[in-house]
Protein backbone atom coordinates (compact mmCIF):
# COMPACT_ATOMS: atom_id res chain seq x y z
CA UNK A 1 0.00 0.00 0.00
CA UNK A 2 1.77 3.95 -1.12
CA UNK A 3 1.98 6.11 1.65
CA UNK A 4 1.05 9.60 0.36
CA UNK A 5 2.67 13.16 1.60
CA UNK A 6 1.35 16.22 1.23
CA UNK A 7 3.25 18.78 -0.62
CA UNK A 8 3.65 22.70 -0.09
CA UNK A 9 0.48 23.69 -2.06
CA UNK A 10 -1.79 20.91 -0.49
CA UNK A 11 -1.50 18.20 -3.19
CA UNK A 12 -1.23 14.31 -2.43
CA UNK A 13 1.88 12.40 -3.86
CA UNK A 14 3.30 9.49 -3.38
CA UNK A 15 6.20 9.07 -0.78
CA UNK A 16 9.87 9.21 -1.26
CA UNK A 17 9.92 5.32 -0.52
CA UNK A 18 7.41 4.66 -2.85
CA UNK A 19 9.31 6.53 -5.38
CA UNK A 20 12.45 5.23 -5.01
CA UNK A 21 11.26 1.87 -5.11
CA UNK A 22 10.92 1.94 -9.07
CA UNK A 23 14.01 0.46 -10.43
CA UNK A 24 14.75 0.32 -14.14
CA UNK A 25 15.17 -3.12 -15.43
CA UNK A 26 15.75 -4.42 -18.68
CA UNK A 27 12.16 -4.44 -20.26
CA UNK A 28 11.74 -1.02 -19.19
CA UNK A 29 14.62 0.82 -20.74
CA UNK A 30 14.58 -1.34 -24.12
CA UNK A 31 10.82 0.09 -23.88
CA UNK A 32 12.17 3.73 -23.54
CA UNK A 33 15.16 3.74 -25.87
CA UNK A 34 14.11 5.51 -28.53
CA UNK A 35 17.54 5.16 -30.32
CA UNK A 36 16.82 1.68 -31.34
CA UNK A 37 13.44 2.13 -31.98
CA UNK A 38 11.95 1.51 -35.45
CA UNK A 39 10.44 4.67 -35.39
CA UNK A 40 13.19 6.62 -34.72
CA UNK A 41 15.26 5.52 -36.96
CA UNK A 42 12.25 5.85 -40.08
CA UNK A 43 11.82 9.83 -38.91
CA UNK A 44 14.47 11.84 -40.00
CA UNK A 45 12.48 15.41 -39.76
CA UNK A 46 10.56 17.14 -37.28
CA UNK A 47 6.48 16.53 -38.64
CA UNK A 48 5.32 20.03 -40.59
CA UNK A 49 8.99 21.26 -41.56
CA UNK A 50 10.10 22.60 -45.33
CA UNK A 51 10.84 20.07 -47.87
CA UNK A 52 14.41 19.98 -49.14
CA UNK A 53 14.95 23.07 -52.18
CA UNK A 54 17.42 23.29 -54.30
CA UNK A 55 18.76 26.99 -54.34
CA UNK A 56 17.03 27.68 -57.91
CA UNK A 57 13.65 26.26 -56.50
CA UNK A 58 14.12 28.62 -53.56
CA UNK A 59 14.89 31.43 -55.83
CA UNK A 60 11.21 30.77 -57.41
CA UNK A 61 9.41 30.73 -54.72
CA UNK A 62 11.03 33.85 -53.47
CA UNK A 63 9.80 35.49 -56.03
CA UNK A 64 6.79 33.88 -56.41
CA UNK A 65 6.12 34.74 -52.89
CA UNK A 66 7.20 38.52 -53.91
CA UNK A 67 5.21 39.53 -56.77
CA UNK A 68 1.97 37.72 -54.46
CA UNK A 69 2.43 40.51 -52.16
CA UNK A 70 3.98 43.37 -53.99
CA UNK A 71 1.32 42.59 -57.46
CA UNK A 72 -1.96 43.83 -55.54
CA UNK A 73 -0.20 46.65 -53.82
CA UNK A 74 1.34 47.74 -57.27
CA UNK A 75 -2.10 47.18 -58.93
CA UNK A 76 -3.90 48.91 -56.40
CA UNK A 77 -1.71 52.31 -56.49
CA UNK A 78 -1.02 52.26 -59.77
CA UNK A 79 -5.39 52.54 -60.31
CA UNK A 80 -5.37 54.96 -57.57
CA UNK A 81 -2.95 57.36 -58.95
CA UNK A 82 -4.06 57.24 -62.54
CA UNK A 83 -7.76 58.03 -61.33
CA UNK A 84 -6.09 60.94 -59.13
CA UNK A 85 -3.98 62.17 -62.34
CA UNK A 86 -7.37 61.92 -64.75
CA UNK A 87 -9.24 64.30 -62.20
CA UNK A 88 -6.41 66.62 -61.40
CA UNK A 89 -5.82 66.71 -65.63
CA UNK A 90 -9.70 67.54 -65.80
CA UNK A 91 -9.47 70.41 -63.09
CA UNK A 92 -6.57 71.67 -64.77
CA UNK A 93 -8.25 71.84 -68.24
CA UNK A 94 -10.93 73.72 -66.23
CA UNK A 95 -8.60 76.52 -64.80
CA UNK A 96 -7.38 77.26 -68.65
CA UNK A 97 -10.95 77.54 -69.83
CA UNK A 98 -11.80 79.70 -67.00
CA UNK A 99 -7.92 81.79 -67.69
CA UNK A 100 -8.83 81.95 -71.63
CA UNK A 101 -12.63 83.14 -70.74
CA UNK A 102 -11.23 85.87 -68.52
CA UNK A 103 -8.84 86.69 -70.64
CA UNK A 104 -11.48 87.38 -73.58
CA UNK A 105 -13.32 89.33 -70.49
CA UNK A 106 -10.73 91.61 -70.06
CA UNK A 107 -8.95 92.03 -73.49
Amino acid sequence: EEEMEEDDYGMSSPSSSSQSSFVATDSNTKALDLQSSKAAATVTKFSGSAPVMSSSRKNKEIGKTVTKIVGPIFAVCFTRETIRWNREQKNVDKGIEIMEQQRQEYL
